[in-house]
């Protein structure tokens, strides 16, 4: 998704994705169930490149990756990004986990694409490919599971909360709680839509962000 994103805003921003350990470019390496280290070593790889105004994007479990990373750069006096922006999650003091452990396969499977959607139904006959990507999928939810909201000064950057109106996931008001972790500016935006809202309204999306980085 975020590649198809450097290709439409590159008139607009430059869009650098973030590639977690065991995926894409870095399947080579071992899946992570530790989340602060994750944080780590993307403020970390982040920090060379924050002398030019940047913003920051994350969907779902990347909401909370890039909630924790701009609390990291804040604590480490790095400049605040001009805006974070976070997509069908809820807030993290308010953070409901569904139980996974104990799921075989298929019930892990069933589980997430009865809660989240967008497993393709080809993929969802394909018990080989399916194969590759449950555990990807499972390190997620461990990395979630695992995680434990820790108190602290807010956010003094502006935030603004995404969500689709049909995802089931997400209440309007599990996205509003987002601002009360910001000393800044506020607002939340519902598209049409599931808990993957974000492909079938990406223009819209893409308008949003790049008004708003740009005001």
């Amino acid at each position: 998704m975020f590649v198809s994103w450097v290709r439409e805003l590159r008139h607009h921003l430059d869009v650098v994705p973030i590639q977690l350990p065991g995926r894409d470019g870095r399947k080579h390496e071992a899946l992570t169930q530790n989340l602060d280290e994750l944080v780590d070593e993307i403020a970390r790889a982040m920090q060379p490149r924050l002398a030019r105004p940047y913003a920051v994007f994350g969907h779902s479990m990347g909401s909370l990756l890039a909630f924790e990373v701009c609390r990291r750069l804040q604590e480490l006096g790095a400049p605040p990004p001009v805006q974070l922006f976070v997509s069908g999650r809820r807030a993290p003091q308010a953070v409901v986990n569904p139980v996974t452990e104990g799921l075989d396969d298929a019930s892990f499977v069933h589980m997430i694409q009865s809660r989240f959607g967008g497993i393709p139904d080809q993929l969802m006959r394909d018990e080989e490919l399916l194969k590759f990507f449950v555990p990807t999928l499972r390190a997620d939810f461990q990395l979630l599971n695992a995680y434990s909201y820790r108190p602290g000064p807010r956010l003094s950057c502006p935030v603004h909360a995404f969500g689709g109106r049909e995802d089931r996931c997400v209440t309007p008001e599990e996205l509003r709680a987002w601002g009360e972790q910001t000393r800044g500016e506020f607002s939340v935006q519902s598209f049409p839509g599931g808990h993957f809202y974000l492909h079938d309204e990406q223009p819209a999306l893409l308008r949003t962000i790049v008004r708003r980085i740009t005001l």
